[in-house]
């Protein structure tokens, strides 16, 4: 068996939704299971909604939202029918709103995800593909109750193992599951591909699928580096570093299952089907490389000065003592003898006046906002010989903020302003793949 997963640019419109089972109907000789997420824009428009409810008149976005999807439907030739459940039961649960929780906000989330599954399944049958929608948690997908980022619980594995049907081709919502009380929740944005991960787990699928809009993992983003090329073959390693140092491929934990499994991700165009797409195994025979070109924005520097700082008894956990208390995450923290440098993200840590405040009572504190980290990915790329040297050279027209020793053996990366971003991820292309 393979799983195959299609986001919401797959499904955006009753073409790439005809092309959607087309890739399939190519795919039955392998038993495929199918995952999908909300048609494109779908989530956004119901958090919207969501937010809306009660006091605010929320009838004009529904009444988008419920056209937009029968658009598609009558386009594809199928019954209204086979959403009008669904489109019912979230005009019922928003009128029955009094105030917008985590758990009802998972529950409006959900509704996207849903009429996509029948949607794509409806179509499917119509053309006589035996098709049939499965919501995740029918099949067993059980969480803990943390809504908007639950975790999957390990009996999901065993559940899914034994439900999924094997006389069709079920179509999957992904995203969403059930707590052990039977409250929809969902995985966080991005958590299909952690969906489709955990049913080839639970399967033993030969391969997972990650269908999208581009041809796989590239050399740098396209939108930046206009020659930028198709990696072919990527490890674990190399693919989970990218997605942490700023790809956005994958979601950051959607291939934690395949990994623990050892199940062959692809991940494909949806546009361009006949593409190879990048394999991501546990084992590549490619050397030491520089296989990607990727930036972070939305970056941020605490330096901390005092040339005393050697002599201070327990300054690393005297730090991670004040960044817990401020609720404050860190990606790097390098202490020397007179200097204290904190990375941090300033999406997830929006506010560190109060982290800044303490912290000035080790040294002077500076704090630089705007910045962004560019990192090369590669495997054993640390091991190269001279290769801080030759990133760095290729940067030399542009100011340096900091150069970072995070420890990790796939990457090296370095912090410039967010202005000067996109061209340092230029010139590194040019110096690494010579375009």
């Amino acid at each position: 068996m393979i799983v195959m997963k299609f986001g919401g640019s797959s499904v955006a419109d009753s073409a790439r939704i005809r092309n959607v089972a087309d890739i399939v109907r190519k795919s039955r000789g392998k038993n495929p299971a199918v995952v999908v997420s909300a048609l494109g824009g779908t989530t956004d428009m119901l958090i919207k909604i969501a937010k809306l409810s009660p006091k605010k008149r929320h009838e004009a976005e529904m009444q988008k939202l419920r056209e937009k999807h029968l658009k598609v439907i009558r386009e594809l030739g199928i019954r209204e029918s086979v959403i009008s459940g669904e489109l019912e039961g979230l005009e019922r649960l928003t009128r029955m709103v009094n105030s917008l929780t985590p758990k009802i906000s998972d529950h409006i989330a959900s509704f996207g995800e849903r009429m996509s599954a029948r949607i794509v399944a409806g179509y499917m049958s119509s053309i006589g593909m035996k098709a049939k929608a499965f919501d995740a948690y029918e099949i067993g997908m059980v969480t803990d109750s943390n809504f908007g980022f639950a975790d999957v619980l390990p009996e999901t594995y065993s559940n899914v193992k034994r439900s999924l049907p094997r006389n069709c081709i079920p179509v999957i919502t992904g995203f969403i599951g059930k707590d052990r009380r039977g409250e929809i929740t969902t995985i966080g944005r991005g958590g299909s591909d952690y969906t489709a991960s955990i049913i080839g787990a639970a399967i033993g699928a030969e391969e997972i699928q990650i269908w999208t809009n581009v041809n796989g993992i590239m050399s740098a983003d396209p939108r930046i580096v206009k020659s930028a090329h198709n990696i072919r073959d990527m490890s674990y390693e190399e693919e989970s570093e990218l997605e942490f140092l700023g790809s956005p491929t994958l979601h950051l934990k959607g291939i934690i299952p395949a990994v623990e499994n050892k199940i062959t991700v692809r991940i494909l165009n949806t546009l361009n089907p006949g593409q190879r797409g990048t394999v991501i195994t546990q084992n590549i025979d490619a050397g030491r490389r520089v296989a990607s070109i990727t930036h972070k924005e939305k970056m941020c520097i605490i330096n901390i000065y005092n040339p005393g700082l050697l002599f201070e008894k327990n300054v690393s956990g005297s730090l991670s003592e004040a960044l817990q208390r401020h609720k404050v995450s860190a990606e790097i923290i390098s202490i020397s003898k007179s200097n204290v440098m904190i990375l941090l993200n300033e999406i997830q840590n929006k506010d560190i006046s109060g982290v800044a405040k303490e912290l000035k009572g080790m040294g002077s504190v500076e704090i630089k906002h705007r910045l962004a980290k560019v990192s090369i990915v590669g495997k054993s790329v640390a091991a190269i010989p001279g290769i801080s040297q030759r990133m760095l050279s290729a940067v030399r027209s542009m100011p340096v903020e900091a150069t970072l020793c995070s420890g990790s053996k796939t990457s090296q990366s370095f912090i410039v302003k967010e202005r000067d971003a996109k061209g340092a991820v230029r010139l590194l292309h040019k110096e690494f793949f010579g375009a």
